[in-house]
């Protein structure tokens, strides 16, 4: 499996991109709102890009990327399904998408900008209501850290085949 494109969605800083950039990805870049995250990792040299995803109202490059991830992210969006949707109509056939999301029952947390409340299994659902494959998902996360989960998907047919 030859992966030439990496893109994070919700970057802070340009560490992801340059770790796949490092390691054989032809092209790595990100989307983000924040102006200082966009502005400091163009000036270190990296392809940042500006995307609202509460509103998805313009294109989402992700045509040329292999591999999306989106690592606590979704949260701070009000409503995360429609982003997820535009997500994988952006995405190549042949692509994944790996995501985490916080899992935080029951109302918003806005003290951390978490304005979306994600119960277990939410964004299993979300996915596949998308349009994913499901390839994998886990809620290990380390001790002392508040529960997660986290998913690997899958634009495409896929079937299991076995020897």
């Amino acid at each position: 499996l030859q992966m030439k494109g990496f893109v994070e969605l919700g970057f802070r800083v340009p560490r992801l991109m340059r770790h796949y950039k490092d390691y054989g990805f032809e092209k790595s870049w990100g989307f983000d709102i924040a102006p200082l995250s966009l502005a400091i990792t163009n000036h270190l040299g990296y392809d940042a890009r500006k995307y609202d995803f509460d509103k998805c109202e313009e294109d989402l490059e992700l045509a040329d990327a292999d591999l999306i991830v989106s690592y606590h992210m979704l949260e701070h969006i009000s409503d995360p399904l429609p982003a997820i949707k535009k997500i994988y109509e952006s995405m190549k056939y042949d692509s994944y998408l790996h995501v985490e999301i916080p899992i935080e029952p029951g109302f918003p947390r806005v003290e951390f900008a978490h304005m979306f409340p994600f119960e277990p299994r939410d964004m299993l659902e979300m996915l596949r209501a998308a349009g994913f494959v499901v390839l994998m998902g886990s809620n290990q996360t380390h001790t002392g850290v508040s529960d997660i989960e986290r998913y690997t998907a899958y634009k495409g047919s896929y079937t299991l085949k076995f020897l």
